[in-house]
């Protein structure tokens, strides 16, 4: 909360111009360890809005849900695919006699995680890309979102400083 969501949240308010007393809202999952009683004094403590989407029904309201997890689980596979095929062609580039089953790829997590920072990275570059960005942008279609903004824009909504004032 202290070094990620804070910081960010004061970003955001220095560049909409908003004072720092701001009341801000947080949407996130109901998992259990974002909804104790130190994390909630800590969201308090901070003029923080904690709101909760319901057990079960984020496949429904969650944006990442929607659109963007799909693709970032897709391209893991591929990432891990291309390492494994990759390991595969070589042993048998060396040994095009070799049976296939003989073949051991190494799965330790000494090996697999650089790899799977290499694959994070891609996933992160390429959602920060126009095709990714507009993936993301699908998800907050798809929830209602950009049209809950819109609306409120067009109804004078957003005039208030206060968001939960209307």
């Amino acid at each position: 909360l202290n070094n990620v969501i804070y910081p960010y949240i004061t970003k955001v308010k220095e560049n909409l111009a908003l004072p720092e007393t701001q009341l801000t809202l947080l949407i996130w999952d109901a998992f259990k360890a974002q909804s104790t009683e130190k994390v909630m004094c800590e969201l308090e403590k901070l003029n923080i809005k904690a709101v909760m989407v319901p057990k079960n029904i984020t496949h429904l309201l969650q944006p990442l849900d929607l659109t963007t997890n799909a693709s970032v689980k897709k391209m893991e596979k591929r990432g891990f695919s291309a390492y494994f095929t990759s390991t595969i062609t070589e042993a048998l580039e060396k040994d095009p006699n070799r049976d296939v089953a003989t073949i051991e790829v190494d799965l330790k997590l000494s090996t697999l995680k650089p790899i799977h920072a290499k694959v994070l990275m891609s996933i992160y570059e390429f959602l920060q890309g126009k095709e990714g960005r507009k993936i993301i942008l699908n998800g907050w279609r798809a929830a209602g979102i950009t049209d809950a903004i819109k609306s409120a824009r067009e109804t004078g909504c957003f005039s208030s400083l206060d968001p939960f004032e209307h």
